[in-house]
């Protein structure tokens, strides 16, 4: 009787308890001028300034991972490689913001050195443009002169 009521106790405190953290997975940084983010439309085109589709991982808005995605027979995997903990970068000059193209989040215990996160699970064609951790547009990835940009479907 004594055991049943513990039992169902340490049960509920592991359903409480938060195991996984939650991830960003996003495209590196992209500088933008804050005019031009006040008239961000739907159909504009926002270069990234990548040929590559070069990943990183970011934990509460500052990149702590990043690597290539490689297909692994059926799975999308990325080979993670730790990035120093430094301060967040900025906007170079006050006319300019700092976005990131958010592409979906990836739950994992703790990342570590040369990790491999699974991410078929995520569609890397949409992408959701954050700045100051606030989303401000959805867009599309689009390829413009062998060059990754984002193609905004729609403005918040």
């Amino acid at each position: 009787m004594k055991g049943d009521t513990q039992l169902k106790r340490l049960e509920e405190m592991m359903l409480r308890q938060d195991l996984l953290r939650d991830y960003m997975l996003g495209l590196p940084r992209v500088q933008i001028k804050h005019a031009a983010l006040k008239r961000l439309k739907e159909g504009d085109v926002i270069l990234l300034h990548q040929n590559r589709l070069r990943l990183q991982v970011y934990d509460n808005g500052i990149a702590v991972a990043e690597g290539l995605p490689v297909r692994c027979a059926s799975k999308l995997m990325l080979p993670i490689s730790l990035k120093k903990p430094s301060a967040q970068q900025r906007a170079k000059g006050k006319k300019k913001a700092m976005l990131i193209c958010a592409l979906g989040s990836i739950r994992s215990k703790r990342l570590s050195a040369e990790e491999s996160l699974d991410i078929s699970d995520i569609d890397l064609s949409d992408a959701i443009l954050v700045h100051d951790r606030k989303e401000i547009a959805r867009g599309i990835l689009v390829n413009v002169n062998n060059e990754i940009a984002v193609k905004i479907t729609k403005v918040y």
